[in-house]
C-alpha cells in the first residue's frame, strides 16, 4: 500500500462551488491522474454511517477490491462536489466508507482514488 500523500484540489473546477454539468463525466480513467491515497485535508459531519452487518473497517488503498456491499447506491456520495472529490469518470462512484471517500468502479470494485477521513 503506498503511503498517503498531501491532498490536491478537485480537477477541473474550485472547491465547494457546484461544476459546470455536474453530470458531464470524462469517459476515460486518468490512472496517473487518480491513482493516489490522500490524508483528508479537510472533515466533514454529514450524518452517521450505517455500514452493513458485520462492518469491521480497514484501510483500504487504490488497486484494492472493494467486496459488493460496501459500494452499494446506498453508500454513493452522488453530490461528491459538496466534499471536495473530483468529479468521477463514467463507470466509477464516490462511496463512503466509514469516514473515508473512495472512488470505486462500480463493475469490478476495483477502488480507484481514497481520501482517508474525509467524514467524522
Amino acid at each position: 500500500m503506498s503511503a498517503p500523500e498531501m491532498e490536491r484540489p478537485p480537477m477541473a473546477y474550485p472547491r465547494f462551488e457546484r461544476p459546470q454539468g455536474t453530470q458531464t463525466r470524462p469517459n476515460q480513467l486518468d490512472r496517473p491522474y487518480y491513482n493516489h491515497n490522500f490524508n483528508a485535508d479537510r472533515t466533514y459531519h454529514i450524518g452517521p454511517y450505517h455500514p452493513p452487518r458485520g462492518f469491521q473497517y480497514r484501510r483500504w488503498a487504490y488497486g484494492d477490491i472493494l467486496p459488493g456491499i460496501f459500494w452499494a447506491q446506498d453508500y454513493w456520495l452522488t453530490d461528491y462536489w459538496l466534499f471536495g472529490l473530483d468529479v468521477p469518470p463514467v463507470g466509477y462512484e464516490w462511496v463512503r466508507y466509514g469516514p473515508d471517500a473512495l472512488l470505486v468502479n462500480i463493475t469490478t470494485g476495483e477502488v480507484i482514488q481514497v481520501v482517508y477521513g474525509r467524514f467524522f
